[in-house]
């Protein structure tokens, strides 16, 4: 179905009850105005402004490097400016330049559109254009092949029609969601400032204890074993949990579903409640998981445990800089590996048991807080998804 037949008159299902006239397909032309501010390649490192696919915005590179690029001329970027990649627009390559994007600068792939504010603004149409029928008409009019070879039509650009209301109506939505971003901002950023407090109560607990009371210096292969009690799938019988480990600085362990026997083909580690799961598969990833019942997982993943060590403890003792420095001593260059002949090798310092659960606690109390803070942000973000949905057209 072309974008003309698409378009029509509409209205939301939620709106301001002082708004009531239906919402027109305006083409986008009718309000992108390109401005494309030439200048001279720089002869020292500049900022370069990139747009990331899937409508995921714009980064910067900070030390582009002149030499590397052929053109003589580049195009500078201004605040609010609308940029779109037309390499790859039909993945969804175009943004809304921020305030830190303002100086930048773009080859001529990347074309720049200021607004016509009588019209639209870039406060309301960073909220319409992110969407899958925009990305559809997208590769309608960039033909050719995959990849670089589809190119954008900037002149079909501009004829894309979009549904908007009147500029006041624009205005009082773009005001309103701007404020509900800005409260998910905030959730999100008090979720990272827990995630740092806890970097750093864990950085002054875990180091230099060995000069205060109750801290002794052990082997690690001496205090933490890791189990070698494999599940066979030609001999083994029963269903198992199977768990799934995520590249993510925090409890990462996902777990994904619960495998019949018959289904299993591959060798697995076996694992008991209390157990902790270690990746030592690019160990630079941090993966780690408390397990919470018995089952099965990768044999790319160390089943720890410690006769010394409350589970508790040990699960955030893996998750410390003194264990992970010793886990970059790896095998093998694409994909690494932790070396447990080396880790056990490595002295460490750990407290007494009481110290221990004391410790465990208070982490636990803080990691409860940040999975607290992440609830409320998973909330916040599926309200403003069905508010976007209900508020526009």
């Amino acid at each position: 179905m072309s974008n003309e037949k698409e378009i029509s008159t509409k209205v939301p299902n939620l709106r301001f009850p002082e708004f009531s006239d239906v919402w027109r397909g305006v083409e986008l032309g009718d309000f992108l105005i390109n401005k494309q501010r030439k200048v001279q390649k720089p002869n020292t490192l500049y900022k370069a402004v990139g747009i990331r696919s899937h409508f995921k915005g714009t980064f910067q590179k900070m030390d582009s490097d002149p030499k590397n690029i052929s053109m003589t001329e580049l195009f500078k970027v201004q605040e609010n400016d609308f940029i779109v990649n037309i390499t790859f627009a039909w993945e969804g390559a175009l943004a809304i330049a921020r305030q830190t994007d303002d100086g930048g600068l773009v080859s001529h792939r990347f074309p720049t559109y200021e607004f016509e504010e009588k019209v639209s603004s870039h406060r309301f149409f960073r909220y319409v254009f992110p969407t899958m029928r925009m990305k559809y008409n997208l590769g309608n009019i960039s033909p050719g092949g995959a990849g670089r070879n589809r190119v954008l039509n900037k002149k079909d650009l501009l004829k894309l029609k979009i549904l908007l209301p009147e500029i006041q109506e624009q205005q009082k939505i773009a005001e309103f969601l701007t404020k509900a971003d800005n409260w998910l901002a905030n959730l999100k950023n008090q979720k990272q400032e827990l995630e740092n407090y806890k970097k750093g109560v864990m950085k002054i607990v875990f180091s230099n204890k060995s000069n205060t009371n109750n801290w002794t210096t052990h082997l690690i292969g001496e205090i933490i074993s890791v189990s070698n009690k494999k599940y066979n799938p030609k001999t083994d019988k029963g269903n198992y949990p199977d768990i799934e480990m995520e590249s993510l600085e925090k409890n990462t362990g996902k777990l994904i579903k619960t495998f019949d026997s018959k289904s299993l083909k591959s060798i697995k580690n076996f694992f008991n409640e209390g157990d902790v799961l270690f990746g030592k598969l690019r160990p630079y990833l941090r993966k780690y998981y408390l397990s919470k019942m018995s089952g099965v997982c990768s044999t790319e993943i160390w089943v720890l445990s410690s006769n010394l060590l409350q589970n508790n403890f040990l699960y955030y003792l893996v998750q410390s800089g003194n264990f992970n420095r010793y886990t970059q001593q790896s095998s093998g260059s694409k994909m690494p590996r932790a070396e447990w002949s080396y880790i056990a090798q490595q002295s460490i310092d750990i407290p007494d048991r009481s110290k221990q659960q004391k410790i465990a606690a208070f982490l636990t109390s803080i990691d409860k807080l940040i999975e607290s803070k992440q609830n409320q942000v998973s909330e916040a973000e599926k309200w403003n998804k069905g508010l976007l949905q209900q508020m526009f057209v």
